[in-house]
């Protein structure tokens, strides 16, 4: 993966997404360029990550995540119920959007107002419909962020130019071999899809496997 294979490798990212788009928002230049590169392509997560304060806390989840992983077998479990402890708390957190978004609606005791109440019942639907998702898209952005965290381990492993890494405003460490590094990625990116493709799957034992792999990579 060495010279231009790992520029061309790690510079996929880059196209992806332009900082530009995220600038002319008004978003600070930095941010716009970190995020349009942890956005896996996706405009509207983008603009999301550049403008929630907490937009990024997500990358710290899957930073703990890994390194606890690292430790061993019982710790990679442990790092998978972070991760799954995270999202739900993601889920949970919506319901005051719902409420703030309601709130219009309501008199004063909290009560819908019955002018309102076919407004309220479209809101109440698609907030229904975004809950069902949310738990498991935050868990595919924690699972990105790993993603991008073992990228940089990578580039930084083979030496590849340091423009090219993803987290522009974090250290990657380099590793002794890349191999472990290697299939550390393709385990959480083959969680990813797993989870993708299929939504009945248990995201539980899916996380699990694949820091159980990153655990296996890390004794190596």
């Amino acid at each position: 993966m060495a010279g231009r294979g790992a520029r061309e490798y790690f510079g996929q990212a880059r196209r992806r997404v332009g900082g530009g788009a995220l600038e002319a928002s008004f978003v600070d230049r930095v941010r716009a360029q970190l995020v349009a590169r942890l956005s896996g392509g996706n405009l509207g997560r983008a603009r999301r990550m550049a403008t929630d304060p907490e937009g990024l806390a997500f990358r710290d989840v899957a930073a703990d995540a890994l390194a606890r992983a690292a430790a061993g077998p019982g710790e990679a479990l442990a790092a998978a119920a972070d991760v799954l402890d995270a999202a739900a708390a993601y889920k949970k957190g919506l319901r005051a959007e719902l409420d703030e978004e309601l709130a219009p609606f309501r008199d004063e005791k909290g009560r819908p107002e019955e002018a309102y109440r076919g407004a309220i019942r479209r809101i109440e639907t698609r907030f229904a419909r975004r809950e069902r998702r949310a738990e498991r898209d935050q868990v595919d952005r924690i699972l990105l962020a790993a993603s991008a965290l073992l990228r940089d381990r990578i580039a930084a492993t083979v030496q590849a130019p340091t423009a090219l890494r993803l987290n522009l405003d974090r250290d990657a460490a380099p590793a002794v071999e890349v191999g472990g590094l290697v299939a550390s990625l393709a385990a959480v990116e083959g969680a990813r899809a797993e989870l993708a493709d299929d939504v009945n799957r248990n995201a539980r034992l899916v996380v699990e496997q694949a820091f159980l792999v990153v655990a296996g990579a890390a004794a190596g």
